[in-house]
């Protein structure tokens, strides 16, 4: 995006930053230890699974070969449950009510259920490593020898994969245009992300969707009750079954296709609550300044994203049965996000920027920008035409106004707000003798 195009109340940057619906904008909470951590792997997969009466709850971890199992009233990890024989590829998980199971795959070991204690290799299964719950079958795609074939169970039944036409309830398969990368179900069909496009399955029909726009990996794909969401090494897309995917990561473009996950289509993803998070690793933004294990934050009501800068590479996320989003990270944590002040135990930057303003060729006491600040004290920069940021002074009140540096004086001006603490800017009012007027 342009700087010198954006609106007056826009801003260039804000980094570890949320807003409220009055526009002010406060430093993000952190994220403390969720559980132990119960080895140095890279965490690919975080499963819950709840029982249908609710009696039963657990979360499952995959890291290195080990998927371990938590029980909600424990304090740490379980022993590992079972071991798998690939250490790279994430499980795929779908529960299955019609018998009160969690079906898992990652298309290299036998697929397998969990009841909340006992396991089942199932192995009638096809190797599949995407799975969902359709019309009471269990369907599953990605399975290495037939990439482009979904398949779906025998109705209520997750062990039985026989095909039968004479009978309607039996196992059935059906073949897309393209490599599968992922799968998900509406109320009425199966949607296939694939590599030339999008199908969608009934059981009965299927309706290919042409599109450029091809799904990069599956831990990308998220829902929340509206629309899916997911990532390819292009852009952010939504998906609400009644048009083509739309790109909606514009604004944040540079930080995007710079991202080492982004650029690997190894972006993984969540919805929680109104947001939907994408973790794109570490990326540089437009001016070449690094944001560390970057946590993109998406408003689909408002279209917005916020940038977050982690202590932590996020590789898994998931949200518990007792609504709390938990995330993996590269060196074998878990964590709770939106708890605390810190990032684990490192301190959480917040930085804002301003898009540049014209000042005046002949600066007079009027040429001011007001600062209004709620918490702890804000150190404010300035830059002149895109030079080194300079210190201006610091709000440690309410309320404060700067004059503008005489060296402002006909050339463009950017302001900058930066602390080690929390903070809030409340607002910001320049001078109205700038080409930018008014108050953001």
């Amino acid at each position: 995006v342009n700087p010198f195009v954006l609106p007056s109340n826009a801003l260039l940057k804000s980094v570890n930053m949320t807003h409220n619906r009055v526009g002010q904008l406060s430093t993000r909470a952190g994220y403390v230890a969720f559980l132990n951590a119960v080895d140095a792997n890279s965490v690919r997969s975080l499963i819950p699974f709840v029982k249908n009466d609710g009696s039963t709850k657990r979360l499952l971890r995959v890291s290195g070969t080990a998927v371990y199992s938590w029980d909600y009233a424990a304090a740490n990890w379980g022993a590992s449950i079972k071991t798998l024989t690939d250490s790279t590829v994430p499980l795929g998980a779908v529960f299955f009510p019609d018998t009160n199971k969690l079906v898992c795959g990652n298309g290299v070991d036998v697929t397998f259920s969990f009841a909340g204690t006992t396991l089942a290799n199932i192995a009638a299964a096809p190797l599949g490593k995407y799975f969902d719950v359709y019309q009471n079958r269990v369907v599953t795609s990605g399975v290495v020898a037939n990439p482009f074939r979904v398949y779906a169970s025998k109705i209520a039944d997750e062990t039985n994969w026989t095909e039968d036409a004479a009978d309607a309830s039996a196992a059935q398969h059906i073949d897309v245009n393209g490599i599968i990368y992922g799968q998900k179900v509406s109320a009425d069909k199966v949607t296939i992300f694939h590599s030339n496009g999008i199908a969608r399955w009934d059981i009965d029909s299927k309706v290919e969707l042409p599109t450029s726009v091809a799904l990069a990996n599956a831990a990308s794909l998220t829902a929340n009750e509206e629309c899916w969401f997911f990532a390819n090494k292009a852009a952010i897309y939504v998906y609400n079954n009644l048009s083509f995917p739309k790109a909606v990561s514009r604004s944040i473009e540079t930080i995007f296709r710079n991202g080492a996950k982004a650029s690997a289509g190894t972006v993984v993803s969540a919805a929680y609550k109104d947001i939907v998070y994408f973790s794109l690793g570490a990326t540089t933004d437009i001016d070449a300044e690094t944001i560390s294990n970057c946590l993109a934050a998406y408003s689909y009501q408002d279209n917005y994203f916020e940038i977050h800068s982690l202590a932590h590479l996020i590789t898994a996320m998931a949200v518990t049965a007792t609504g709390l989003l938990v995330f993996g990270d590269s060196v074998g944590n878990t964590w709770e996000w939106n708890s605390g002040v810190l990032d684990s135990t490192s301190t959480i930057n917040g930085h804002i920027e301003t898009p540049p303003l014209f000042t005046s060729k002949e600066l007079t006491v009027f040429d001011t920008v007001t600062v209004f600040s709620n918490g702890a004290p804000i150190d404010v920069f300035y830059s002149v035409n895109g030079g080194e940021h300079r210190a201006l002074g610091t709000v440690d009140s309410t309320v404060k106004t700067f004059a503008f540096p005489p060296d402002t004086m006909g050339n463009y001006i950017q302001f900058n707000f930066a602390s080690a603490a929390a903070f809030t800017l409340s607002g910001l009012i320049v001078s109205p003798r700038s080409s930018r007027k008014g108050e953001r």
